[in-house]
């Protein structure tokens, strides 16, 4: 039977080595020291976050835009009204040849649509 072969027996030792390289925040000192050690070369330039601004309270607020915008119910309907009367305006053969194939292939009437 082949050896296991596991790095991290303790899954606390994971958690340690993901905090150690930036993958989560680090949690202790000797985390901290890792982390810096291993990322002591990298640097920020051009960075938009200031510390300053943020505990001032200066930081600039975001414009939000209403992505959930509710829409009149009657133009909605319009649209789709719209669709259904010019849908096949700009619609390509090749989906069009498909959509049409679709219904001819051994699509008889259901008894809904014969006038029995």
């Amino acid at each position: 039977m082949a050896q296991k072969n596991n790095l991290f027996e303790n899954p606390e030792h994971l958690t340690e080595w993901l905090c150690s390289t930036g993958y989560l925040f680090p949690r202790t000192e000797i985390e901290l020291n890792r982390f810096d050690k291993l990322f002591f070369n990298i640097e920020i330039k051009d960075s938009t976050v200031s510390l300053d601004r943020i505990l001032n309270n200066e930081v600039r607020k975001f414009p939000l835009s209403n992505i959930f915008k509710q829409e009149n119910e009657q133009d909605v309907i319009d649209a789709f009204k719209m669709v259904a009367r010019k849908g096949l305006e700009d619609l390509p053969d090749h989906i069009f040849n498909k959509m049409k194939k679709n219904q001819d292939d051994g699509n008889e009437s259901s008894p809904e649509e014969t006038d029995q």
